[in-house]
Formats: C-alpha cells, structure tokens, sequence
C-alpha cells in the first residue's frame, strides 16, 4: 500500500481535497426553520481557515446492514464516498463513547463494498487520525467536537506529525 496519511490529498472525480480530515456536521440544533444562518457560516468559516480538507453539512444514522446495502447501491449509481456514524447525537451513555469508537463501521462499509468511507466517532488527536488513514480503516478522517476545542486542528494535527502544509499568511507567526 502507498504511504497515505491524514495529510494526503484526496480526489474525488472532480474534487481535490488538500488533506484526509473532514468538519462533522454537528450544528442542525442551530438551523432556523431548517436554514443556513449565519452561526453557520462563522462557525464552519473558520473551520475552513483552519486547515480542513472538507466541510459535511448534513447526516443520519441507522443500521449498520443498512448502510452497506445502501452504500453498494450507492456506488453503482456513481456515489464516490460514505460518512459513516452510528448517530453520536443519540448515545446518552457516555461509557458507550470512547476514542475511534464509530471508525469499524466505515471500515465495514468500506471492507464490504469498496466505497470510498469517511470516519467519524470521538477523533481528537492527531495521531489516532493519522491511523485511521494509514491502517486503511478509513479514508477521511471527521473531526467534529475536538474543532469545537480547537478549530486550527489541522494545523495542529500537521505540526505534531512533521507534516508541512500551507499555513495562511496572517498565521504564520502563531505556528
């Protein structure tokens, strides 16, 4: 297997993507009548200036036998990608929430029908990420509520694994 990491690009069709890690959507608590406002756009804006390769807006959560059936159907019309979530939102248990612990049902998904998955489940550190990519269990990595904690994760995540990207002009000084 090639040397992939987080901080590979990715293509999909026509869409470049500069790294593996992706912006949960977790914000539909916020939506006024089901629409974009502009909670929204500060708060996914300054996820994107802070490094993600992608921004998700919308997902569900069901059975994970539904999910690979649907994500083989998916595939034959021309669906490039599958996020993969048990639904975080609905777990009340927090002894049932523990690092990666949604990331074997994109890697199921991705095992059983060759899709392209992304990960989603409690990744906040840039090495469990790292693994994701790398092991092959996934191919995104979806960071949601440690970019509440810290929106320049990507930045974060490249300095501690040595990888070099570009850091935008005004926020060179601070990494």
């Amino acid at each position: 297997m090639a040397n992939i990491n987080l901080f590979s690009p990715l293509r999909i069709r026509g869409m470049a993507l500069k790294n593996r890690i992706v912006v949960s959507p977790m914000k539909q608590f916020s939506a006024v009548n089901g629409k974009v406002g502009h909670w929204h756009i500060v708060h996914l804006g300054s996820r994107a200036v802070g490094g993600a390769g992608l921004i998700m807006e919308d997902e569900r959560a069901w059975k994970i036998e539904d999910s690979i059936v649907l994500a083989g159907i998916l595939k034959q019309i021309g669906v490039d990608l599958i996020t993969a979530s048990a639904g975080g939102f609905v777990i009340l248990d927090k002894a049932r929430v523990y690092p990666s612990y949604q990331v074997r049902f994109a890697e199921k998904i991705k095992a059983e029908t060759g899709i392209l998955s992304g990960a989603v489940g409690a990744i906040t550190e840039a090495a469990q990420a790292d693994e994701i990519i790398a092991s092959g269990k996934a191919d995104l990595a979806i960071v949601a509520r440690e970019f509440l904690r810290d929106p320049y994760f990507p930045m974060h995540a490249a300095k501690i694994l040595g990888a070099n990207v570009e850091i935008p002009f005004q926020y060179k000084r601070a990494f």
